[in-house]
């Protein structure tokens, strides 16, 4: 068919304010530290919540959800 698989998601971006500054006065080890605490505190609400994780990119992740409602409380947790 030529209509879209999905014609509505939600769009979930996460950001670290102040991460690029901090990481260059930090450094690589100390970066990588905190980006993986990062993706392990946050990435398993998302995917538990029935989000899906579109991309990864430097101290952010995309993450797409069907229903909205379900990004907030995503989110919100």
């Amino acid at each position: 068919s030529r209509r879209p698989a999905n014609s509505e998601v939600t769009l979930v971006f996460t950001d670290l304010v102040g991460f690029s500054e901090w990481s260059l006065h930090s450094g690589d080890e100390a970066t990588l530290l905190l980006l993986r605490q990062v993706a392990r505190a946050v990435e398993p609400l998302l995917l538990d919540a029935g989000g899906h994780i579109v991309k990864r990119m430097g101290d952010g992740i995309m993450a797409v959800f069907r229903d909205p409602l379900v990004a907030v409380r995503a989110v919100l947790a």
